[in-house]
């Protein structure tokens, strides 16, 4: 399935050219070279115009691409966000191995596997089919995260009206939902806030990864607001 194809314009005194696939993909090039993204056979047509007139050959499954298509995803465990599952969804293969990037490999046709950091690991997936003799890999970028919510705020005490700075030291966050205990709630990473009503006010920062998964951090009675 990596190898492209080279296409040969046996086509006389045209000045137009429209390549078919059969796979929903065209050109217009006059020898055009193509790659197959998928696995089967496909019905290839060139349409020719000359002065005018029209002229379409078409080859009924002239082009086979052979098993297999190296493919897969991974789902995070946010209760464990450096354990991954990998979902292998190749097409046609019998023979498989995973590359974890850190040295570790699995020979499982869908591992779950604890990387030993957070980081950006480069995975390979490398599939293989006997009967063709043919191999397909993939290799995708793994983010491994931890998010842990942090913040703090100043001044944390004084006079009505009392305008308070937030700001994150959130580690591996995405985005931020922060309630101020007055029922008031902010998506910024570090907002400002004037509270105006004389209480005490519980600060929550809810942070989220890229992945989805959360951390809280809840600061009860941070905030002390006072005066007539």
């Amino acid at each position: 399935i990596e190898d492209a194809v080279m296409f040969v314009n046996l086509s006389d005194s045209s000045t137009n050219w429209f390549w078919e696939f059969g796979d929903g993909q065209t050109s217009m090039d006059f020898e055009p070279s193509y790659q197959y993204s998928d696995t089967g056979f496909f019905t290839v047509s060139l349409t020719t115009v000359n002065l005018g007139c029209r002229s379409t050959s078409e080859k009924i499954d002239y082009i086979y691409v052979a098993p297999p298509d190296a493919r897969f995803d991974f789902t995070i465990n946010c209760a464990n966000p450096f354990e991954v599952t990998f979902d292998n969804t190749s097409l046609a293969p019998d023979v498989w191995n995973w590359d974890f990037g850190t040295g570790d490999s699995s020979f499982q046709f869908e591992p779950t596997y604890v990387f030993p950091d957070t980081g950006i690991y480069s995975v390979t997936l490398w599939v293989a089919n006997s009967v063709y003799g043919c191999d397909d890999s993939e290799i995708r970028d793994v983010y491994i995260t931890d998010p842990v919510a942090r913040f703090t705020g100043t001044p944390l005490w004084g006079c009505n009206p009392l305008t308070v700075s937030f700001t994150d030291s959130s580690i591996h966050a995405n985005t931020y939902r922060w309630f101020f205990g007055d029922g008031t709630s902010s998506n910024q990473r570090n907002p400002v806030l004037t509270y105006t009503v004389n209480d005490t006010f519980t600060v929550t920062l809810v942070i989220t990864d890229i992945h989805g998964c959360t951390d809280t951090m809840i600061r009860p009675d941070y905030v002390i607001v006072i005066g007539p």
